[in-house]
């Protein structure tokens, strides 16, 4: 009888043992498979990184070509209004040595004084 009931509590051990046993193999394969998923997060996580240097570097490049046009549109800019100040005294001296030129004694009087 002893037999009996020892060979009960044993076969009763095995099995709380195994339960036990594939409690942990779940728990395990949870863990790896979370692992797994970290792994992911992190490659994610890097090729993000590297495409947000790479836009970095771009749009710092872009704001250097922004500055120098902006620079070069001042330069333009500056030489634009020399040139119509240029422009506007040239017309004024035209229109001067018009009034001038009208002023003076006219082409016929020339001819008849010969």
């Amino acid at each position: 009888h002893d037999l009996i009931s020892e060979q009960t509590t044993l076969t009763s051990q095995i099995s709380t043992l195994e339960s036990e046993k594939n409690q942990l193999t779940g728990d395990l394969d949870q863990m790896r498979a979370r692992e797994s998923e970290q792994s992911s997060v992190e490659q994610l996580t890097s090729q993000f990184d590297s495409e947000k240097a790479k836009l970095t570097e771009q749009l710092d490049a872009f704001r250097t070509q922004v500055a120098e046009l902006t620079s070069e549109q001042a330069l333009f800019t500056a030489k634009l209004a020399e040139l119509e100040s240029s422009c506007s005294m040239l017309e004024s001296e035209k229109n001067h040595l018009q009034v001038q030129l009208s002023e003076s004694v006219p082409l016929s009087d020339l001819e008849e004084a010969e």
